[in-house]
């Protein structure tokens, strides 16, 4: 009984996770909590679905990350002469 508590988390939590899976790994705790979150609420599972597509057409119509790294250097350069 204590592990199912220890795995039910609030939407806040879930729409936090789901989010934060896309910049870093989730820890298995994590991971499982937001997959059983998602099992039982079909408003975060709907909102990740469609925060997916979102990201999916953003990634399409911007392109691939600048490499700021060099843009940086190439601006400093610029800025030294």
């Amino acid at each position: 009984m204590a592990f199912t508590s220890y795995l039910m988390i609030h939407c806040r939590k879930a729409t936090e996770l789901g989010e934060r899976r896309e910049l870093e790994p989730l820890t298995f705790v994590e991971q499982a909590g937001l997959w059983f979150h998602t099992r039982m609420c079909k408003y975060c599972k709907a909102y990740l679905a469609q925060s997916e597509v979102i990201d999916e057409h953003l990634q399409e119509r911007l392109g691939p990350p600048v490499d700021t790294e060099a843009l940086e250097a190439r601006i400093l350069s610029g800025i030294e002469r």
